[in-house]
């Protein structure tokens, strides 16, 4: 079966054909709004802007900021060892959460700073996908790429793209890497965060602490991140003399499509079952903090008070969990240094012309945003 070529590659085309090739617009003409286009071509708006930034791309069109997209005057394809040097990013789509915005920024400035183009694709995350926008990336020019990894299964790591294709080509894989990719790899100290989240808790005086985790019902898929948090896990109650029982762990489904709100009713099931126990957990470590704030709110409308009765950590420092009282703890994953740091990596290799297989293991940085320091905030200073 053929391979189906992605929406954006298909608006592309129709673009060229409607306005380039058939001499609809002259060199220098300028192009409808993306806005505009978004309504001709019945699609979104981003998937507009990677059409059109493919059509830059081969050197059929030109982007000014502000003033919109003109007919490039050589319609030609660019060769990738002439002109600027173009480096890709693949985020997952939808690509809207805070750390990939991060990522893009730190991959934008790292670009700036070197001279390069950045072209910006988007792939669901899927790993067929991500394979797609890949070949895409290289075709239209681009001297390396970084990567955020789809979520692979079992099977999909057993026979990775990524150890047999586009080999030689400097490739950075960012975030969700796993062992198995024998690429550069910028990933966090996420079994540190996990430890260091139990610590903390386990200082604040829980002795009870649940965990939640993913599962999936058709496949085994790999969440690194989850998966060395659970290992901190159950490393720091270890030390502490504390043996999990069943009950601490709390499985949600692991479906990206509809956002965690498609989870409310596991959370709802989970925190009828930790009220009805004669002995429960008192403290909770969600997922991230979209989840966190998930789970509060649930209890709370439930009637159990959170933090009284049920204290819960997330992850991330997502803009959501800022805005909760009382605050709870969560982490940093500076994703920002990691683009950044990604793109120096890639000109390395330009520069060099050797592979670089290594991992580098960023610190995850604690907030602890304890019950303690909550009080003193809401102290009122004696007069």
């Amino acid at each position: 079966m053929a391979a189906r070529i992605p929406l954006a590659s298909r608006v592309a085309r129709r673009i060229r054909q409607d306005y380039i090739d058939n001499g609809a617009l002259a060199i220098g003409d300028q192009l409808p709004s993306v806005r505009e286009l978004r309504k001709q071509y019945v699609t979104s708006m981003a998937t507009v802007a990677h059409a059109l930034s493919q059509l830059e791309a081969q050197g059929l069109v030109v982007r000014y900021q502000g003033r919109g997209c003109f007919v490039a005057h050589e319609q030609r394809p660019i060769s990738p060892d002439h002109g600027p040097v173009r480096i890709g990013l693949i985020l997952p789509a939808p690509s809207s959460s805070e750390m990939m915005t991060r990522l893009y920024e730190g991959v934008s400035h790292g670009c700036r700073r070197y001279g390069y183009h950045l072209l910006l694709s988007t792939a669901e995350n899927r790993y067929r996908a991500e394979r797609a926008a890949l070949h895409e990336l290289f075709a239209a020019g681009c001297r390396g790429v970084a990567l955020h990894p789809a979520v692979r299964s079992l099977s999909e790591v057993r026979d990775d793209y990524l150890n047999t294709e586009f080999v030689g080509e400097p490739i950075v894989l960012v975030g969700t890497a796993l062992p198995e990719h024998h690429r550069a790899q910028i990933v966090f100290d996420n079994y540190n965060a996990g430890y260091e989240m139990t610590r903390l808790l386990l200082l604040e005086g829980h002795r009870r602490i649940a965990f939640m985790k993913f599962y999936h019902q058709d496949s085994e898929l790999l969440y690194r991140a989850t998966s060395e948090r659970y290992q901190g896990w159950l490393a720091a109650l270890t030390s502490a003399g504390i043996r999990p029982e069943s009950d601490w762990l709390w499985e949600v489904a692991a479906d990206f499509s509809a956002g965690f709100g498609a989870s409310l009713g596991e959370f709802e099931r989970h925190l009828t079952r930790w009220r009805d126990a004669s002995e429960r957990p008192s403290a909770l470590i969600a997922l991230e903090d979209n989840c966190a704030v998930a789970v509060i709110t649930c209890a709370r409308e439930m009637g159990i008070a959170s933090p009284e009765e049920l204290r819960v950590a997330g992850f991330d420092n997502l803009m959501i969990g800022q805005a909760m009282r009382p605050p709870f703890p969560t982490t940093v994953s500076n994703f920002a240094r990691a683009g950044a740091m990604a793109v120096d990596l890639i000109n390395r290799q330009l520069r060099t012309g050797n592979a670089d297989t290594r991992v580098y293991v960023l610190p995850v940085e604690l907030l602890p945003r304890g019950l303690e320091a909550i009080a003193e905030a809401d102290a009122v200073p004696a007069t």
